[in-house]
């Protein structure tokens, strides 16, 4: 326990830092701030387009639709806030060697370089995605249950885990090439695909995404959780795969971490 309270402790000055520095460049905190909501605003208007001569879309209506883009995002903004911008930074640690200062640090040295900075304004972003699922569920009359809430929360949890993983896996190769900033690319381009309805892919495709690297279940399940309940061995199944992403993202993160050469070396 004790060893807990020092770490929830760690992570709790690292939100302090988070909060200073960003209150030093108050104009880019905002302006970016602008600019996810922006973007977002734009994809939900692609969706109106989309719907204005069909009425579905492989099954999905368009406030169904709007449901699903909303989980989505607010699912990639929780992600965005507590481990994002680390991710980003990470290779840069490799190169110039400054992952020494954290491998001294009496934490273990993933939590650390994971979670050092925040993006607060992702905070607000992922508030402004809830509203927009809430409003849809409200349009759509949904009679959500506190089951079927809770449900959807913790499939929430899973997803953000499913962001964590896959990144971890995609950024570790920064311990054996000098720039792997493209990886932060593929990571963006893989999750387009969260936005979209399971229902629109078939075949081997289809399988893979699901139940292999689960990227089409992040924001489907927590939907369909919310549209119409869930079989427990779906919610099973996502929590399974999370699980067995993050030991392999951990294990290969540490197998990489035995190569790294420091700045003293």
């Amino acid at each position: 326990m004790k060893a807990l309270r020092r770490l929830f402790q760690v992570w709790l000055a690292e939100w302090r830092y988070s909060v200073s520095r960003e209150l030093q460049f108050r104009g880019n905190f905002i302006l970016w701030i602008l600019v996810e909501v922006c973007w977002f605003i734009l994809q939900l208007a692609f969706v109106q387009v989309l719907y204005l001569n069909v009425s579905s879309i492989a099954g999905w209506t368009k406030w169904e639709m709007i449901l699903l883009v909303g989980l989505s995002q607010f699912i990639q903004q929780l992600f965005q806030t507590f481990f994002l911008v680390n991710f980003i930074n990470f290779p840069e640690l490799i190169r110039t060697g400054k992952l020494d200062f954290y491998l001294l640090q009496p934490a273990p040295i993933l939590l650390l370089v994971s979670t050092r900075q925040w993006d607060i304004g992702s905070v607000f972003n992922s508030l402004f995605a809830a509203g927009v699922v809430g409003y849809a569920a409200a349009q759509l009359h949904l009679a959500v249950t506190g089951a079927m809430a809770l449900t959807a929360l913790a499939l929430v949890v899973a997803g953000v885990g499913v962001h964590y993983a896959f990144l971890l896996l995609i950024i570790t190769p920064a311990f054996w090439m000098t720039r792997a900033q493209g990886f932060i690319m593929a990571y963006y381009q893989a999750f387009q695909l969260a936005r979209q309805p399971r229902e629109a892919y078939r075949g081997a495709l289809r399988f893979i995404l699901s139940w292999i690297i689960p990227l089409l279940l992040v924001a489907n399940l927590p939907a369909r959780a919310l549209l119409s309940g869930l079989h427990p061995t779906q919610v099973a199944w996502l929590f399974i795969i999370t699980g067995v992403l993050l030991w392999a993202g951990i294990r290969f993160f540490h197998f990489g971490l035995k190569r790294y050469t420091s700045a003293s070396s």
